[in-house]
Formats: structure tokens, C-alpha cells, sequence
């Protein structure tokens, strides 16, 4: 592709847009203008370490020359434009950029890219000879492996190192444009694969590698896009995923956002989506589509101290639009299920004591992913074996919790059903297969979802996803959130013979009880958990060792199981949980009857009598 602008600085700005940073700096900018010098000051203050580049990775060095290079521009500070030289020279000294086909390659060349481009007029002739020589060096080394080699990630559209990696090639092409023979190539390339990937993105704004993975692919999304508009008048903004995609962040964040903990997690990736952003991402999206709410989010954001990052420092200043009002989130649906991925979210409010339930039960390929590219795998390796998981949130604590990121994904790490010590395909290894979903058969979705004012009731079924030694013939499971404050978890398991079943529950603090009753305390928040069905269980407590990704995950885990006592053919679990704070009164079952495929339950809640049916084979709840 021919770009559409010469001459420096041209990638995200020109002269022109320069100066109208400038204006805007001192003006609706100043905030985010004095992130950006903090950002910079923090930046260059810190020592090199000493080994550069050599089995380190030291991405974030290119993400840092961005935010030196613009408040150089913006500031004229020295001392960015000196640091930035510095970084340069270490990039300019290595052999490789990671193993040349990595993440640090990607993020490395994006970053020197825009250095050399923003500081252009700055630099010296022979250091820019010297840098636009290194950049096209590697960019070379990626392109041959993309578009020649066909490099593992080449045709994963849905994966985060397809995005950075061939992001970082589209920013050597939009440097060097015009200045290198190849830089078309590479260009081309590039294009290829975005407008691939922008096809392949599902409609709901869901994503398979998890909440953090997906502010770090979503970036390099948006930045690309917005490259191609500027540069080479190729628009992918009608992408209805990029409409979609701030609301699955909303609707999963904790109702009590903190810094570094923040929202619920399903697949790798800690407990919070500050890996890049997510403030700068909410604002091009309120900026694209003049969506109030996604911009009040991001301010809602940022005053709980949320969401800004050092990458999100030079872009809150591209793409934040004071001209978009803000509107508040708490007027959206307090439940709302997305279905590619079959995964759901259900709260009481969205005030900070709210209760938050989770649930999943997805193969991880995604609905239009099994649609449109059928027998393949377009990027689920961070995904989980966790179809039939829940998560449970209240009074500002995690209490049913997800391990998080997992170096060996499994499913007994999660809150879901083992049978015959058995998890679910795709799992018990480093990377999730999902070609093992594919190859087996195995299958799982959100059958029925309904909302109303007193309830959220989901059903998943899931049988389909487990391996064959689970020897299982059924795993339906019910989630009734019965608002504000308690949970229904109906189990109906069958085996193709008589088989161990074991439930789950994951805490990360100590579970105390005994028998059939249990709770969860952590801070002024307590779940109380209630075995109701079958009568004869076996249950345990013990602190289990996670094989954790530090320093993402959880190292350790308190694990609450039950199984019958004998092996059956089939059985049904029936659970009932109830989250209160600290001494107020939980609310409590009283009794669970199981007849003619109904289950009823009597509750008792602020001295009040409840009787809770759940008919299984109309997937009903009536409350009386």
C-alpha cells in the first residue's frame, strides 16, 4: 500500500495534529498531558539494567519510547529526547530483538518505529541511518517468516502475538515508507492480516484469552486501525466487536474496582485488565462511536485510580474527545450473557457492595469462529478447561475465585465438575488445545438464560467437553441468582457407569465447616455454602499448590470439594450459597425436596419464608 502522507512525523500525527496537541495539553488535556511528563519523568529517572535484550524480556522499553518521544515533542524537554537515545542505542546494539518472532520483537520495533519517526528532525544523520537500518533488518526477519515460513501465529486471528508481532511490522512500513524498497511488502502484509483478523472477531465484543489478554490485543487492534485510516484510507472501524468489547469489561469488572484487582477472570491473565488500559482503549471507542457510557466508564475509571497506564500515557492524548459526554454505566443491565463465548455476568446493582455471579460453559473456539472457520483454531491457548465454572463477588471481596493464570491448564483448578478424576478436552497441558474440542467431538454451551427482577437463571450443558475417562453420559448445571445476595447451583450428573463425581469451589482465603455447611470469610464479606443434595456426601477442605505464572496467579488455593460416598451412575447436587457481611444474617435453606424432576428449596431471608422451585426439565423458577 502507498501511504497517503510523507515526511516526519507521520505515524498518529503530523505537524498539523502536533499542534493541535500542543493546544490541547494546556487545555481539556491537562490531565492526561501531566500523566504523560510523570509517565516521562518516572521513564527516564531509571537505570538501564545491564543486561539488555539477552533472555530478558525488556518489551516494555519499546512501549516507553512512544511516551519520551511525545512529551519531547510536546515539552522539549532534553532529557526525553536524551533517554530516548539511550534506549536506541541499547536496541541498536543487540543481535536480535527477542528471537526476532516474539513478542519483544514486535513491541521493540513498534516502539523504535515511532521514535524514529516523532524524533526525526532531532536526530542525527547517521542515527537515523542507523535505526531505519535496524528497524528494516528485522522487520525482513518477521515478514519472510509471515508471508513465506507461515510462522505459527501468521493465521491466528484471535491471538495476541499475531497482533503485536505483525503490528510491529506495520509500524517499520509506516516509518520507513518511501525511504525502504520493501516497506510495501510489508505493508501489504499487514493489512492482510488485520482485515483477516476484523473479519474473524465475533460480534459481542467476547474474547477467548482472557480480560487481560484482551486489553493487550484490542490495543494493538485499534492502533493498527488507526494507522490504516490515517495512512493508507483503509477503515476497519465497523468492526462490531470494537462497538462491543468495552461493555464485556464493564459488565465483568468487580462492582469495587481497585487498582490490580479489578475484574473477574476466566482464562489466563490475573485479576485485572490493566495490562494495557483499559482508560486509552475506552476513550477511542467512546471517541469512534460517540458512546457516552463507555466514555463515563472510563472516567469512573480513573477516579477509582484505575486503568492508566504508562502506553495508555501518550495515547489518552491521540484519543481522548472531550467532546463526547459522559453518561453513567449504572442504568445498564445488571445481567447480560455473551453468547459467542458463552459466558455470562449477573449482578444485584452496580453500587460497590453489589453481588457478582459469573458463569461459563464454552469449548473456547467461540461460536462464529466453529461457524465460519470450522476444524480450526484461531488463538485459544490462554483459554481454560473450565466449561461449567462459576465465580462469586460480593461486598467488595472475591470469594468463589478463578486460580487465574495457570502454567498447566486443568480443570480441577476450577469451580466447576471432575468425574472419575477426569477433567475437560482441551486441557492437561501448558497451552489449551482446542483442535482436542474439535477432534473429540466435544461441545458446551449456555442452553437458556432468563432475567428477571427477583432472579437470573442460567443453564449450561456440558457433558460434551469432557475427556473420555470422565466416562460422562450428563453434566447439566443450573445457576440460579436468586437477588440481592444468594446462589442456586443444580448439578444433574449422569455417568456411563457408576463413577466418582466431585464438585468444586476455589477460595483465596481459609474455607472453615464441616459436613454439609461451610464459609468463605474474607474481609467483611462471608459466603456461606450449603450442600442440600445428595445427602450422603464426603466433603474436604484442603490448601493446594497452584502452578502459578508468576507473578500473574495464584500461588496457592483453599478447595472445597464433595463427592458422594460411593460410586453412582447418577446423581444430583443441589448447593445453596448465601453472601452477607461480617454479623448480619446470612440467609439459609431450610429444607431441598427433589421429586419429578423439580427441585424446591425453602429459604428463609430476613425472617421471611421462600419456597425457590426449579423445574429441570422446563428450565423454570418460580418463587413463592
Amino acid at each position: 500500500m502507498q501511504a497517503m502522507i510523507t515526511g516526519h512525523p507521520r505515524i498518529h500525527i503530523d505537524a498539523r495534529a502536533l499542534g493541535e496537541l500542543k493546544r490541547r495539553a494546556k487545555g481539556t488535556h491537562s490531565f492526561y498531558y501531566a500523566k504523560l511528563v510523570e509517565a516521562a519523568d518516572e521513564i527516564s529517572s531509571q537505570k538501564l539494567p545491564d543486561r539488555f535484550g539477552s533472555g530478558v524480556d525488556n518489551r516494555h522499553f519499546g512501549d516507553e519510547l512512544p511516551v519520551l518521544a511525545m512529551a519531547y515533542l510536546l515539552d522539549g524537554n532534553e532529557k526525553y529526547l536524551g533517554f530516548s537515545r539511550r534506549i536506541l542505542s541499547r536496541l541498536l546494539a543487540l543481535e536480535k530483538w527477542g528471537d526476532d518472532l516474539d513478542l519483544v520483537t514486535g513491541h521493540f520495533i513498534a516502539g523504535a518505529a515511532i521514535a524514529y519517526d516523532w524524533l526525526f528532525d532531532s536526530l542525527s544523520a547517521a542515527e537515523r541511518e542507523a535505526i531505519a537500518a535496524k528497524i528494516a533488518h528485522h522487520a525482513e526477519i518477521l515478514h519472510r517468516y509471515a508471508s513465506e515460513e507461515r510462522i505459527w501465529w501468521h493465521d491466528f486471528f484471535l491471538h495476541n502475538w499475531n497482533y503485536v508481532i505483525t503490528g510491529g511490522l506495520a509500524y517499520a512500513a509506516a516509518a520507513l515508507a518511501g525511504e525502504h524498497p520493501a516497506a510495501g511488502d510489508w505493508s501489504d502484509y499487514a493489512e492482510g492480516m488485520f482485515a483477516k483478523a476484523e473479519k474473524a472477531l465475533p460480534e459481542d465484543g467476547s474474547y477467548q484469552e482472557g480480560f487481560a489478554y484482551m486489553t493487550y490485543g484490542w490495543e494493538c487492534l485499534v492502533r493498527y486501525f488507526d494507522l490504516a485510516r490515517q495512512l493508507y484510507g483503509r477503515d476497519h472501524f465497523g468492526a462490531k466487536w470494537l462497538r462491543e468489547a468495552p461493555y464485556l469489561l464493564i459488565h465483568f469488572s468487580a462492582p469495587k474496582p481497585r487498582w490490580h484487582d479489578n475484574c473477574m477472570m476466566f482464562g489466563d491473565g490475573p485479576r485485572h485488565f490493566e495490562w494495557h488500559g483499559p482508560v486509552h482503549l475506552f476513550h477511542r471507542s467512546a471517541a469512534e462511536y460517540r458512546d457516552g457510557i463507555v466514555q463515563g466508564f472510563a472516567k469512573y475509571l480513573m477516579d477509582k485510580g484505575v486503568g492508566l497506564t504508562r502506553t495508555g500515557a501518550w495515547l489518552n492524548m491521540l484519543w481522548y474527545d472531550a467532546s463526547v459526554p459522559p453518561r453513567s454505566h449504572k442504568d445498564l443491565p445488571t445481567f447480560r450473557v455473551f453468547a459467542n463465548l458463552d459466558v455470562a455476568s449477573a449482578r444485584s446493582g452496580w453500587d460497590e457492595d453489589a453481588v457478582m455471579v459469573g458463569f461459563k460453559c464454552t469449548n473456547n473456539a467461540g461460536r462464529k469462529a466453529m461457524r465460519d472457520y470450522p476444524g480450526r483454531d484461531l488463538g485459544s491457548g490462554h483459554a481454560h478447561p473450565d466449561a461449567g465454572s462459576f465465580q462469586i463477588y460480593a461486598f467488595g471481596e472475591w470469594l468463589a475465585v478463578d486460580t487465574g493464570y495457570t502454567h498447566f491448564k486443568q480443570s480441577l483448578d476450577h469451580n466447576t465438575i471432575v468425574a472419575n478424576g477426569a477433567g475437560q478436552l482441551g486441557g492437561e497441558r501448558i497451552w489449551f488445545d482446542v483442535m482436542e474440542c474439535f477432534s473429540n467431538g466435544g461441545n458446551c454451551e449456555i442452553a437458556e438464560a432468563q432475567s428477571t427482577r427477583e432472579y437470573d437463571y442460567l443453564r449450561g450443558d456440558a457433558a460434551g467437553i469432557y475427556r473420555p475417562q470422565a466416562g460422562l453420559a450428563k453434566f447439566i448445571r443450573h445457576v440460579i441468582f436468586l437477588k440481592p445476595c444468594d446462589v442456586v447451583v443444580v448439578d444433574e450428573l449422569a455417568g456411563k457407569a457408576p463413577s466418582i463425581f466431585q464438585w468444586r469451589l476455589h477460595a483465596d482465603r481459609k474455607i472453615e465447616g464441616r459436613g454439609a455447611k461451610f464459609t468463605v470469610k474474607k474481609g467483611r464479606a462471608r459466603l456461606a455454602v450449603t450442600f442440600l443434595a445428595p445427602e450422603d456426601l464426603m466433603t474436604s477442605v484442603e490448601c493446594v499448590a497452584i502452578d502459578a505464572h508468576a507473578p500473574a496467579g495464584m500461588t496457592r488455593a483453599f478447595v472445597l470439594s464433595a463427592s458422594p460416598r460411593k460410586r453412582v451412575r447418577k446423581t444430583l447436587f443441589v448447593t445453596f450459597m448465601s453472601a452477607y457481611r461480617g454479623r448480619a444474617p446470612e440467609t439459609k435453606a431450610t429444607r431441598a425436596q427433589v421429586k419429578g424432576g423439580r427441585v424446591r428449596l425453602d429459604i428463609r431471608r430476613n425472617g421471611l419464608l421462600q419456597t425457590v422451585t426449579l423445574d429441570m426439565k422446563a428450565n423454570k423458577v418460580t418463587i413463592a
